[in-house]
């Protein structure tokens, strides 16, 4: 797993995140779905390969300028306080 943080992927996300994609091939691709809290809602299967081709090729450029996790981990994120759970997380959780 790699990771990338920078410049260009924040003008990227400038509107809004980048996409969680799931290509198996050049003819299927599942786009994860989230809701306004970042709860797993489902995913929306794409099998248009006029869709996936340009996606693919994206994801391949910026795989090859990502790092690996490792490193970015003990950087950015091993630092960081625990997160607070507020209550609208608790209302969230499905038990």
């Amino acid at each position: 797993m790699r990771c990338r943080r920078g410049p260009r992927t924040g003008l990227a996300e400038a509107a809004a995140p980048l996409p969680e994609l799931v290509i198996f091939s050049a003819s299927l691709c599942y786009e994860v779905l989230y809701d306004g809290i970042g709860g797993h809602t489902g995913a929306r299967r794409v099998t248009d390969p006029d869709a996936i081709g340009p996606a693919l090729e994206a994801l391949i450029g910026l795989y090859g300028r990502a790092e690996d996790l490792t490193g970015y981990h003990e950087r950015e994120v091993a630092p960081l306080r625990p997160p607070v759970i507020t209550d609208q997380m608790r209302a969230a959780l499905p038990y």
